[in-house]
């Protein structure tokens, strides 16, 4: 692998991450059944950038070289979501793992690039 510094802003920060599979089984879900409420936050797993990358690091059994760009959290804020009420709801569980999927991904990637 490259030894190139990957630049990373805020790597503590959470997001909510979702297959666009999942997204799309919900969004259909959505569509076909009567809801309770109004608004509802669709999400998948909340995680770290520095959770992934960990998860990468072990995976591929190589330290990855990080530059920590760190802004203040007023300008750039985490974003954990709950998703209980909806997937309660609609009866949904997402199939995708995200951290197995990027391991997969990342996989296939690699072995193309050593063609």
């Amino acid at each position: 692998m490259s030894k190139k510094k990957l630049e990373i802003t805020n790597m503590h920060t959470f997001r909510s991450y979702i297959h666009v599979k999942d997204f799309t089984d919900v969004f259909i879900k959505l569509m076909t059944k009567k809801l309770r409420n109004k608004i509802y936050n669709v999400s998948g797993e909340n995680l770290s950038i520095k959770k992934i990358i960990s998860h990468l690091e072990k995976y591929l059994n190589e330290k990855m070289i990080i530059k920590d760009k760190k802004i203040s959290l007023r300008t750039l804020s985490s974003h954990k979501v709950k998703k209980s009420r909806l997937y309660k709801e609609i009866n949904f569980y997402p199939k995708f793992n995200i951290l197995n999927y990027t391991i997969k991904k990342t996989k296939n990637e690699i072995r193309l690039f050593k063609k």
